[in-house]
């Protein structure tokens, strides 16, 4: 069974996609693919393989642009842009595609796709090379990245802020004093994006607009460097903000996009104690006298973990 499902997977490696057709204007492309591979699920029947997507790439702003794969015929969920959830404010906009600072290439037969620098011809995304699946309860797509210098990717306890070659999850978890050294240990935010510093010192954030879980490989070949995402479920939705030499400057357009942080309460500016392992009532109350005795300011107490 291991052999049967290993041999499986090999054989859809790669895109299994061809474009049969095609609309574009001077600020968009709009690509409808056909499934050609002869599996009809990935792994298990339960995930069966999506034999129609639709391709999207539109560009919004000079620095700003995205790209999304979907489900022409059914409606896979996807990350709302109302209510509580942000709403980009550059979801209306469209920016000439020539005029901007991104160049958008593919090809056919096989589909697979490049995104580069106008300026530089730095690569942004490219699925060259990459397997591409994309079925019922998994997606997987992959792209050479610029450089190593990758920060980002979920939040997770680490040695240094750059991410270096291993499996890195993105999925909430309450775990504490786990050290992530690229094995999956990931703890409490969920942030599917990473912020590169490309090799001639320009900046871009590349922001996965999906809620599933997920996997992200960071892997290095010959020298090249690769992104690898494994989701399961949802659409892809990858949305990409560019800048020059100021990495400030590319947050702040994430912030824009995200939504600025809400105003706290007053109260939970002050000082907080939080400690695992109030046994019992008395342990706490004996907490709370030690910092009257010792005229310690004290605004909230955490009981919770």
């Amino acid at each position: 069974m291991i052999i049967l499902l290993a041999l499986l997977a090999l054989s859809l490696c790669r895109s299994s996609y061809t474009v049969i057709d095609s609309y574009s204007n001077s600020t968009s492309y709009v690509l409808l693919l056909n499934y050609t591979g002869k599996e009809s699920y990935y792994v298990k029947p339960t995930s069966p393989i999506i034999k129609q997507l639709k391709f999207t790439f539109h560009c919004l702003a000079f620095n700003d642009f995205f790209f999304k794969i979907t489900d022409p015929n059914n409606k896979r969920f996807e990350v709302p842009q109302e209510g509580i959830f942000p709403v980009d404010p550059y979801t209306n906009f469209s920016y000439p595609i020539s005029a901007s600072a991104v160049r958008f290439e593919y090809n056919t037969d096989p589909f697979d796709f490049i995104l580069t620098r106008a300026a530089t011809g730095s690569v942004l995304f490219s699925t060259l090379n990459t397997d591409f699946i994309f079925s019922d309860h998994y997606i997987q797509i992959g792209s050479e990245v610029n450089s190593e210098y990758i920060y980002g990717i979920g939040q997770r306890f680490q040695e240094g802020f750059r991410r270096k070659d291993g499996k890195w999850t993105i999925f909430n978890r309450d775990r504490g004093k786990v050290i992530d050294k690229g094995t999956g240990l990931q703890t409490y935010g969920f942030y599917p994006f990473y912020l590169l510093r490309e090799k001639n010192n320009l900046f871009h954030i590349n922001y996965l607009r999906n809620s599933n879980a997920m996997d992200v490989v960071k892997s290095t070949v010959e020298g090249n460097h690769y992104i690898v995402y494994k989701v399961i479920g949802g659409i892809l939705d990858f949305r990409f903000f560019l800048t020059e030499d100021n990495p400030e400057l590319v947050i702040e357009k994430l912030n824009l996009h995200s939504g600025k942080s809400a105003l706290p309460p007053f109260w939970s500016l002050g000082f907080h104690q939080s400690k695992h392992g109030y046994h019992n009532i008395t342990y706490l109350q004996n907490v709370m006298k030690g910092y009257e005795e010792n005229d310690l300011p004290l605004d909230t107490i955490w009981t919770d973990i």
